[in-house]
């Protein structure tokens, strides 16, 4: 704990009858102690997370101008140098776009100014919009993508733009850590609870791959926190072996965001499962009288969170 302490003099009443009306007391002191250990934890919090974003910009940005030196110096005029200097810049242009993309989503979901827009959830677009990124790069290692989601899910409520968002980033991690010719497999079951149709859905990320110590599984989802720096992750085409360190900080806040709880449990070596339970309630009737509820999200941008600004550049 950390205390803020101060302390000033203050006369004690004198409790001697024989002394004089006036005459000061014996001396004494007051002493206030004040808790300010979250106050300091939050200053700590956010000293760190400027310093360790800098650092992390710094370093593609100091090779990218190392690579454009190089072509500019005359090297460029030997296609292998120029290639391999081509390829440099590209994968940490690559880089910065990630760590921007993963600091504006953990942006807007920490700060919790994100509307939810609640809407049936369509298993068949959650299965595409997982299977769409991940099974090329996957495959380049024979890192399978398997699915294993209750049908029971469709059609109910959620936030499908978070929800799809929480499972990307949690995918992308376990399949980067994941041994080769091995499968990632995605599960998700709903858990009934009374009987009033409610309850709240599990879903859980597994790998095998080469886990988490036990000493830092309480620290894995902190921003920029990352397992063992010295480790490389499994490359992956278009990628640089390092992740950003703020994919498990974005499926706390996001989890966070749609009421539910997260968790780890790993294995050092043999692999790790991410979990996280969120409510979820029955779809609406289909005559259309639920729809009030839609109501003030239809202003809402519809813009999925993690859409670039601008399109892509075509091929």
């Amino acid at each position: 704990r950390i205390y803020d302490c101060s302390a000033s003099p203050l006369p004690l009443p004198d409790d001697n009858e024989s002394a004089s009306p006036g005459a000061p007391g014996p001396p004494g002191a007051l002493l206030v102690l004040r808790d300010v250990s979250e106050l300091a934890n939050a200053v700590r919090v956010k000293t760190d997370f400027v310093a360790n974003a800098s650092h992390e910009l710094r370093t593609p940005i100091a090779a990218i101008r190392g690579a454009v030196e190089t072509l500019q110096s005359g090297a460029g005029a030997d296609p292998a140098v120029a290639s391999r200097m081509h390829e440099i810049i590209g994968g940490h242009v690559q880089r910065l776009e990630d760590l921007v993309r993963d600091l504006l989503d953990l942006s807007r979901v920490e700060s919790g100014a994100i509307a939810l827009r609640v809407e049936p959830l369509r298993l068949d677009l959650l299965a595409r919009a997982i299977l769409d990124q991940f099974d090329a790069p996957c495959a380049a290692r024979g890192v399978r993508i398997a699915l294993d989601l209750a049908p029971d899910l469709d059609g109910w409520r959620t936030d499908p733009r978070l929800l799809v968002l929480i499972l990307r980033n949690l995918v992308e991690n376990a399949a980067k850590f994941a041994y080769d010719n091995t499968q990632v497999r995605i599960v998700g079951r709903v858990e009934h609870t009374g009987h009033t149709g409610g309850g709240h859905a599990r879903f859980e990320v597994r790998d095998r791959g080469i886990g988490v110590p036990l000493s830092q599984q309480q620290r894995v989802f902190e921003r920029f926190y990352q397992v063992d720096p010295a480790r490389p992750g499994q490359e992956q085409p278009g990628r640089g072996k390092r992740g950003t360190g703020l994919g498990l900080a974005i499926v706390r806040h996001a989890v966070k965001a749609l009421g539910g709880r997260v968790g780890l449990q790993s294995v050092y070596t043999q692999g790790t499962t991410v979990w996280f339970e969120i409510p979820f309630m029955p779809a609406p009737p289909a005559d259309g009288s639920a729809d009030e509820w839609r109501g003030a999200l239809e202003e809402e941008d519809a813009r999925f969170i993690d859409e670039p600004d601008e399109p892509a550049p075509e091929n």
